[in-house]
């Protein structure tokens, strides 16, 4: 993990020369630098959690079927937007038959 903040360090220690305002200069950026990262891990690391619980507390409020039928249109979402993504990257014409499933009737039992 050393080698990660060493490298850039030096790259500009080289520049800064013996000039000891310059190098008190770059150890401050380095510095800085670092506890920008870290408050962006911190950050992505809340959000993650609080997203995570989110979505724990919706699958636990919803009945099995309702967790599958809603992995279901989500398959079916990322399945018609690739093809419909490989379409354009083909240069074609985007496919008229996709169908949404949330258009469709729930069966009934």
């Amino acid at each position: 993990m050393s080698g990660l903040f060493v490298r850039p360090r030096d790259q500009l220690g080289a520049t800064a020369g013996n000039d000891p305002e310059a190098r008190r200069f770059v150890r401050t950026l380095t510095h800085v630098s670092r506890i920008f990262w870290i408050g962006v891990g911190a950050a992505g690391g809340i959000v993650a959690y609080r997203k995570a619980n989110e979505t724990l507390t919706g699958v636990r409020e919803r009945s099995l079927r309702e967790n599958l039928t809603k992995v279901a249109r989500t398959a079916s979402n990322v399945a018609a937007s690739a093809r419909y993504l490989a379409a354009l990257s083909a240069d074609e014409q985007p496919p008229a038959g996709v169908v949404d499933i949330r258009q469709a009737p729930a069966a009934r039992r």
